[in-house]
């Protein structure tokens, strides 16, 4: 049994990962959202090492690169990876395989992201696995 302090732990990193992956939050301006909820664009500028510069004309341009994503993500207790490949997608042209890879991927992580708030890390991981498995058997 897990003590009480770990639980709500828990409880907080699913209900954001949840939030993350769930419904309309599918986008790296998502992810900058909620950053940004944390700590203004200047103070995570200077956290993951970037001129402030780089995030202020992303938000602009409504797109973050894969790297920074991926930086966010990670210092925001998320998975680097589906973020990278959440922002590679995103600028990607138009196809007719980004638009399956899109269908594939963030139904995987929305799945991911449901089961990690139902029944634990454990079984969020291995959804994610075989989503990810699944991703690339189209393309």
């Amino acid at each position: 049994m897990l003590d009480n302090k770990t639980e709500i732990t828990l409880s907080i990193l699913s209900n954001n990962q949840a939030t993350l992956f769930g419904g309309s939050m599918q986008n790296t301006m998502n992810l900058l959202a909620e950053a940004e909820k944390v700590k203004d664009l200047s103070a995570w500028a200077d956290e993951i090492g970037l001129s402030k510069r780089v995030l202020y004309t992303s938000k602009y341009r409504e797109h973050l690169s894969p790297a920074v994503a991926g930086a966010l993500a990670e210092k925001l207790g998320l998975d680097p990876k589906e973020w990278i490949v959440i922002a590679a997608l995103e600028s990607e042209r138009e196809s007719a395989c980004k638009s399956r890879m899109v269908r594939k991927f963030l139904t995987g992580a929305a799945i991911a992201g449901t089961l990690m708030g139902a029944a634990g890390t454990a079984t969020a991981a291995v959804a994610s696995t075989a989503a990810r498995a699944a991703v690339c058997i189209l393309c």
